[in-house]
């Protein structure tokens, strides 16, 4: 294919914005129903924009002047490879989709049934007990070999068709910053926050009157922050997160899709996790080409998600948008602080364990109390394709959460200035060349945690 022009560019972006809508559609039906979808390839119509020799000729030569549809090529490129290595792992997205659905493992407790993989996870931060926490994790490692042997395969496949693409392996499609250097700052992160976890996860147990005995449990406990219920709506719909950001949304659409099932508090702070980011996806002009007011890594808008979920742990938000009086906001935000503190730990060892299978025992120990099961290192942690982008965005979160603090107070969240300003910032393009990683971040990050905890 020769280098195209300006005109083929826009139908390259045309055709790049498809292929991206068939593909997210099938993937999210594929996850609900795996044979109902299994023989359909939604890139089959748009394998022109889903392969090497168009991702080379939409590049360019790379000594070639920059022109001014640089910014183009560049998106494109990275959507093209994204959609290639889509297309190389199809059927293995298939296998993997089945082997989670299947309702092959026993559950241990009454009544005794039959359970799946995916259904056991899902489970989790509904049990309630130490042995419903067993049952399901016992349940999940029954199927974790089933589950993680398309994982792995999948894994190594888009490595090496990234390779072949000429990119030093998938991390370098999602960011600049260097593989070695979020590695760094996620065994930072879990470093500076091991002790105040260690005595967060102490006093959980010994106000619960826990066993002697370590189990998952009381990390899990802590993550789903279920003392934390008062100022919640009843029922988490679209409708409420829409009423609380009003001015910010104004004549854009937003696509939240399903936001998670209620189980605690954190399930809320999760969803405006998930508001920020559908926010920041919206946010660019209608007027840029897709490849550019879109980008395949979100690096930013997983950095929305991250400030807009730490509002839960908020007093001000707890107090202003939910309605709770001081004390039980300050208590509220404090639970909510242990919340997030969870999560951006799995979120580390998350990364760490991508690159490390063999230190499954070590982190888990060190993230939940107590190891997994040995079996789930199989299979998990589950394949994110934008796990670098996550990663990367919750180390950088904090320099925006702060800024909108400083310029519009604690309740910028009911400020119209700062609905124009996250509306304003969210209006460029989407690729955040700009994601630096300082040498601090982590430790920053750590002490936020601190005081959000205290």
């Amino acid at each position: 294919m020769e280098d195209p022009g300006h005109q083929d560019l826009v139908r390259v972006d045309r055709d790049v914005a498809r292929a991206v809508g068939a593909l997210v559609a099938w993937q999210a039906a594929l996850a609900k129903d795996p044979e109902a979808h299994a023989d359909r390839e939604p890139l089959g119509p748009f394998r022109h924009v889903a392969g090497r020799a168009t991702y080379v000729a939409v590049l360019g030569d790379a000594n070639a002047p920059k022109g001014s549809d640089a910014p183009v090529r560049e998106g494109l490129a990275r959507w093209i490879a994204h959609l290639t290595l889509a297309r190389l792992v199809h059927d293995l997205d298939v296998d993997q989709a089945r082997a989670a659905a299947a309702s092959e493992a026993p559950y241990a407790l009454e009544p005794r049934r039959r359970v799946g993989y995916r259904e056991a996870w899902r489970a989790l931060p509904l049990a309630k007990t130490r042995a419903e926490v067993a049952a399901w994790m016992g349940a999940a490692a029954e199927r974790a070999g089933a589950v993680g042997a398309p994982q792995h395969e999948r894994r190594a496949r888009r490595e090496e068709a990234a390779s072949r693409l000429g990119v030093h392996g998938t991390w370098g499609l999602a960011t600049r910053v260097p593989h070695a250097a979020v590695l760094a700052a996620c065994e930072e992160l879990l470093a500076e926050t091991r002790a105040l976890a260690g005595d967060v996860l102490k006093e959980a147990r010994a106000k619960s009157d826990a066993p002697a005995d370590r189990s998952p449990f009381d990390a899990l406990a802590l993550g789903v922050a279920r003392d934390a219920p008062e100022g919640w709506p009843a029922h988490l719909q679209p409708r409420w997160l829409l009423e609380l950001f009003p001015r910010v949304t104004d004549g854009l659409r937003i696509e939240l899709g399903p936001l998670p099932v209620a189980a605690g508090a954190s399930t809320f702070a999760r969803a405006l996790g998930a508001f920020g980011f559908a926010l920041r996806t919206a946010g660019p002009a209608p007027s840029l080409p897709f490849a550019v007011a879109r980008d395949p890594s979100h690096v930013d808008a997983h950095r929305y998600a991250s400030v807009l979920a730490s509002l839960a742990a908020s007093v001000e938000f707890q107090r202003r948008a939910l309605g709770n009086v001081a004390r039980v906001a300050a208590a509220q935000a404090r639970v909510m602080g242990r919340s997030l503190l969870f999560s951006a730990r799995v979120a580390a060892a998350r990364v760490l364990l991508a690159h490390d299978a063999d230190r499954f025992e070590e982190l888990t120990t060190d993230v939940f109390g107590a190891a997994l099961p040995a079996a789930l290192a199989l299979a998990w942690p589950p394949v994110r394709d934008d796990e670098p982008a996550r990663a990367l965005a919750l180390l950088t979160s904090l320099p925006l959460a702060r800024e909108l603090v400083e310029r519009f107070d604690a309740d910028w969240f009911r400020n119209p200035r700062a609905a124009l300003y996250l509306r304003a910032r969210a209006s460029a393009p989407a690729w955040d060349p700009s994601s630096e990683l300082a040498p601090s971040s982590a430790r920053a990050l750590a002490r936020a945690f601190e005081e959000a905890t205290a």
